[in-house]
């Protein structure tokens, strides 16, 4: 569902990233080796204008534009983690 923005209301702020022609490719290491993500043609013929990028990549994104616009993604604080986490514990 795709809701319009707020009348009257301007975005708090804007990000532009140009992704690269092999960009889609590199979420196949992921496992999903959905032809979608890799072939134009298939892309095409589901309608899009071409292969379209993975859901995971469009997430990562978008957590890299909200942490560079209101986080300190250029200079983050050194942090170490003070002990190891693994799956099943308690956190």
């Amino acid at each position: 569902m795709n809701y319009p923005p707020p009348k009257g209301k301007k975005p708090g702020a804007s990000f532009s990233y140009t992704t690269s022609p092999s960009q889609a490719l590199l979420y196949r290491i992921n496992g999903d080796y959905n032809p979608l993500y890799a072939d134009p043609a298939i892309g095409i013929k589901m309608g899009f204008p071409g292969a379209i990028l993975h859901g995971l990549c469009t997430w990562n994104i978008a957590a890299h534009a909200v942490l560079k616009t209101f986080g300190a993604s250029e200079n983050p604080p050194e942090v170490a983690p003070s002990t190891i986490c693994v799956a099943g514990d308690a956190g």
